[in-house]
């Protein structure tokens, strides 16, 4: 590995192996690395005095040592996040607020192009080096300004500058998504509404920085499906339609004690049909999370897509059913026989790394692959027709509705159940998420005359 024992703050850098260090007791410290554009790599240590004005080691009661600790860790990740090097923070801190005043003075005087914009929205948004629950993000609105929102502007002239860009401009955009040509793949309502947020969070860069007046977004409604023109396009179906019994039968049966993939794809179903947890988040989750003696999986919330909405930073706890219990003990014992360490990932990026996650495009394609052959095998029977992965998580809380309503308990309490094992943040969003999966309550309706 080559080193630097110098680093120059222009240069631009990707980190790994961020980590709080406390082997010897008289000199903890936050450890990473930086890899450089050209290649060589820096090996950091922070003791957190000179660069964030904290005294980790002098620190003797082991309680608050930890929490200086736990923060210092934090200030090193959210400066690594931004670009800035903390072992010449102020340095790269001077280098960047210059770089970013120039970029500002430069758009002032002349047209800011959606290039300069998006780059802007990245830096501002922490998408350069994105911790792992931001990877997707950062990686979906960046594809979807580029592919999407710069063609638009560029069919309209205004990619050079988007100052120019007007409230009209964008509702065309999403009107035209929303009731496209025939044979032009359209937006759905749900989509309009996710892609109207995207836009506007760019836009809402530039109205931060002082570089537009208004965020042309603002004002903009979102029809309903219903009022789509085209009704021939509304097929009725839900792209992420629940798996019938046989399909999840079949599926698990068929891929047991397969090939090394056909059990990864065994192991993970499981996790997705029973804990529900979404697949960016499941291909994040390290064997350390998983506790099998309180059969329960433990996750960060910064390996969750909703961390925000939690405000302590306690584990999360995900009950694991008997029958996840038991697909998980077998995929560790057959991956890991030898046992795994906390670097370890459950589904790790292939045959032989076990320290790097599986990639998020490969494992829905390996999904989607497999889903095809279980449709060709079953052709006979019309299985897994239009069926997605993520179908396999409604099923499995059609199933929990489904065991719950056999109890005696009441739909308060089923609904409170079913809210805490999809960890949802409100009672509204679960009644909405049950009545899209069209699960009622066995109550006898009771007609009054008045």
């Amino acid at each position: 590995m080559k080193t630097r024992s110098k680093i120059t703050p222009e240069l631009s850098f990707t980190y790994s192996k961020l980590q709080l260090n406390t082997t010897d007791d008289t000199k903890w410290y936050v450890g990473y690395l930086l890899h450089f554009e050209n290649k060589t790599v820096y090996r950091g240590r922070e003791h957190g005095k000179r660069n964030y004005n904290i005294s980790l080691n002098s620190e003797k009661d082991l309680d608050k040592r930890v929490k200086l600790g736990k923060k210092l860790l934090l200030l090193v990740e959210r400066d690594l996040e931004r670009g800035i090097n903390p072992s010449s923070r102020a340095e790269s801190l001077e280098s960047k607020i210059k770089k970013q005043q120039e970029i500002i003075d430069e758009a002032q005087k002349a047209k800011i192009s959606i290039d300069a914009a998006i780059k802007m929205t990245k830096e501002e948004k922490g998408w350069l080096n994105p911790v792992p629950s931001k990877e997707r993000t950062a990686s979906s609105l960046t594809s979807f300004y580029n592919n999407q929102l710069k063609t638009y502007l560029e069919s309209i002239d205004k990619s050079d500058d988007v100052r120019k860009v007007t409230r009209i401009d964008i509702k065309k955009l999403i009107d035209a998504k929303f009731n496209p040509a025939p044979g032009v793949k359209g937006w759905s309502a749900s989509s309009c509404a996710i892609y109207k947020a995207w836009i506007s969070i760019l836009f809402g860069v530039l109205l931060e920085k002082d570089l537009i007046d208004i965020n042309p977004v603002i004002g903009i409604k979102i029809k309903s499906d219903l009022e789509k023109i085209d009704k021939t396009q509304i097929d009725g179906k839900d792209k992420f339609e629940p798996w019938t019994a046989t399909e999840v039968e079949y599926w698990f049966r068929d891929l047991k004690d397969g090939t090394e993939y056909e059990r990864l794809i065994h192991a993970s179903s499981h996790v997705l049909h029973y804990s529900f947890v979404r697949l960016t988040e499941i291909l994040r989750l390290q064997c350390w999370m998983v506790d099998f003696e309180n059969e329960r999986l433990t996750i960060p919330p910064s390996a969750t897509k909703s961390a925000r909405k939690y405000t302590n930073k306690n584990l999360i706890s995900v009950d694991m059913p008997d029958a996840l219990v038991v697909a998980l003990k077998s995929w560790v014992a057959y991956k890991y026989p030898n046992g795994f360490t906390d670097d370890d990932y459950l589904f790790p990026s292939n045959l032989h790394s076990t320290n790097k996650p599986f990639g998020y495009k490969m494992f829905t394609k390996l999904m989607l692959d497999t889903r095809n052959k279980f449709q060709k095998k079953y052709k006979s029977e019309k299985l897994y027709i239009d069926k997605q992965p993520y179908g396999l998580k409604h099923s499995g809380v059609i199933k929990l509705f489904k065991a719950l309503s056999a109890t005696q308990k009441t739909p308060n309490q089923i609904q409170q159940i079913v809210k805490e094992h999809c960890r949802h943040s409100s009672f509204s969003t679960t009644e909405t998420y049950l009545r899209r999966l069209k699960l009622d309550f066995d109550v006898k309706r009771e007609k009054v005359n008045f």
